[in-house]
């Protein structure tokens, strides 16, 4: 099983996954205001498209109602993750 810190900024322009940051978080942006969990829907959606699971294996298991949150992937390898974001940079 994968975990992966997430910080998601509401309201964006765009909704991307912008990248790892030096403190090892990976930033994402959503177009969804952060209300009655929009937001982490929307960062849920993005999230298993951009790791190729479904969306049921994304899964937020800490700081919901905050903007970094512990974002966990059962079933799938922590070096997928790994690799899918070494090929960001």
């Amino acid at each position: 099983m994968a975990r992966l810190r997430v910080k998601v900024v509401p309201r964006s322009a765009a909704a991307q996954v912008v990248g790892m940051d030096a403190a090892g978080v990976l930033k994402v942006k959503v177009r969804a205001a952060p209300e009655k969990g929009a937001a982490n829907q929307e960062a849920q959606q993005l999230l298993s498209r951009f790791f190729g699971c479904a969306p049921s294996r994304c899964q937020i298991v800490h700081g919901a109602g905050q903007r970094l949150r512990l974002v966990e992937f059962p079933g799938l390898a922590p070096n997928a993750l790994q690799e899918k974001l070494k090929c960001m940079t």
